[in-house]
Formats: C-alpha cells, structure tokens, sequence
C-alpha cells in the first residue's frame, strides 16, 4: 500500500467522506494488499469500496466481503471482470455476506453464465442485496430466449426477493428477454426501478410492462430509453396509465412520436448514478 494511497485514505477521513478510492495504479496482486485496503475502509467506518483492481484479484476481494460486516456499497466498475471473476465474487463473497446493499458491476464483461451466479447468490437468503447494476456488460449478446442460462435468469431473477434497484442498460438484451424479465417481476415484492436504457427492446416490452402493472404494484420507474418502441406501444402506456400508476416511464431516443411522450407517464432522462440509487433504495 503505496504512502499516496494512505494520504487519500486520510485526506477522505478528515473531509468526513465515507468513499474511498482505490486506482488501478495502487493496486497489485497480492491478498495482504487487498486486505490492507480493506482494513483502511474498515478503520474510518466503512461505507463504501471503490476500486480498479484485475480480475484475477477478485477471489482476495471476495474472501474479504466474506468476512466484513459493515460494508455497504462495493462499485467494481470498467475491471474487465468476466464469468469467472463473478462467479468467485457470488459463491465466495455474495452468499456468506448479508450487510452488502449495493453492487456495482458496470463496464465489465460479464456474460450470462457469470450473471446467473450472482443472481443466486442474491436470492440465497443471506444476501441483503437491494441493488445491482450489471450496466455495459454482454450478459445477452448473441442470446436468445432458447438459451437455457437466460431461462435461469430470468428464473432466479423472480426469487431475489430483496432487489429494488437493477441496471440492465446495453447488455445486448432482445426484446424477447426484455419481456421475459419484466414478467418475472410481476410478483416481486420490492422491485421499484428497473433500467433497461440501450438494448434491442421494441414494443413487446413495453406490452409487457403494462400487463406486469395489473399486478406489481411496486415497480414505479422502468427505463427504455434507446429502444426500439414505436408509437402503437407507447399510446398502449398511455391508456394504461391510470392503471400502471407509475412515477415515470422514460423513452428518450426511441422511434416514436416526441409529442407524444408527455408527462406525468412519460419524463426526461432519469439519473441513477451510485448516490441516487442508494438514497432512492434507502427511502
């Protein structure tokens, strides 16, 4: 642990911050490493773990998230994780830890193998796990509903009971999976946002969506924007929205009717960065 990291360490104790980031730079392949950093998160009240750590660090990481009791929120974002990095963090780490509540994957290249582990990681009942981001990874590429891994995912999907928050933005998901996945939700208890911004979702979709609200009464704000929807589905919303009785649907950059897209169904781009994520999740 190189003496800048420890000067960021304490520049971010005396500021008060409950964030610490960790470069790639700082970081070697070494457990005592891994656990020094996580020692420093530990002694200034942890919070949260921000790092650009290789892969091939993961099963270090996951045996400390096995044993910390107060992290909180761990944003592993663009550390070209792939299967087998998740799947070390979901048996290893994920399924012996309850405290977690945020998980960050973003910009890595996980595919669907590697995000089915960690679903059931999630749904095993010590996972309090409340929101996960998978945005900007192949998890669908080259799929289709045939795919015997995207039927478990949107299987165990439905079982993860605690989830309230999932980033699924430009995963190369097929709009025959984003309907599947948004019917898996149709019971869940906790489910309240849901992003599926950049995929190949056209008006299926967004069908069913409207059929899942007859039922969830918990989802209140599902993001498509960048799809494919056209204007049949988007007048099907909006009949359907005193019914849906939804906060937002966000359609920014599909081919239809800008007039169309008017509130309170229909708004501007949402932001769901780490910090709006964690206080939306914790109201």
């Amino acid at each position: 642990v190189t003496e800048e990291l420890l000067e960021n360490v304490a520049r971010s104790q005396m500021c008060g911050q409950d964030t610490v980031t960790i470069g790639s730079h700082y970081v070697h392949e070494n457990t005592v490493q891994v656990r020094s950093m996580a020692a420093h998160v530990q002694g200034h009240g942890g919070g949260r773990f921000v790092a650009a750590m290789p892969g091939s660090m993961m099963s270090s990481f996951a045996d400390w998230l096995r044993e910390d009791t107060s992290l909180k929120c761990a944003v592993l974002q663009m550390n070209k994780l792939t299967n087998t990095g998740a799947r070390v963090l979901a048996t290893c780490g994920l399924r012996h830890n309850s405290t977690l509540l945020y998980l960050n994957l973003g910009w890595n290249d996980i595919q669907i193998s590697g995000a089915v582990a960690l679903l059931e990681a999630m749904a095993s009942w010590q996972s309090g796990i409340q929101a996960l981001s998978l945005n900007l990874n192949p998890v669908f590429r080259d799929c289709d509903f045939s795919n015997i891994d995207v039927q478990r995912f949107v299987s165990v999907l439905a079982q993860c009971s605690n989830l309230k928050f999932l980033g699924l933005e430009e995963t190369g998901m097929a709009d025959e999976i984003g309907s599947a996945v948004l019917q898996s939700l149709k019971h869940h208890p906790q489910i309240s946002w849901l992003v599926l911004n950049c995929n190949q979702l056209a008006d299926g979709s967004a069908r069913a969506l409207v059929d899942v609200k007859t039922i969830n009464k918990t989802l209140q704000r599902v993001s498509f924007a960048s799809n494919k929807i056209m204007d049949v589905a988007v007048k099907r919303l909006l009949r359907s929205a005193q019914v849906m009785d939804m906060e937002g649907v966000w359609l920014l950059g599909n081919p239809c009717t800008a007039q169309l897209l008017q509130p309170p169904l229909f708004s501007t781009m949402l932001n769901y960065s780490v910090d709006t994520v964690i206080e939306y999740i914790s109201q």
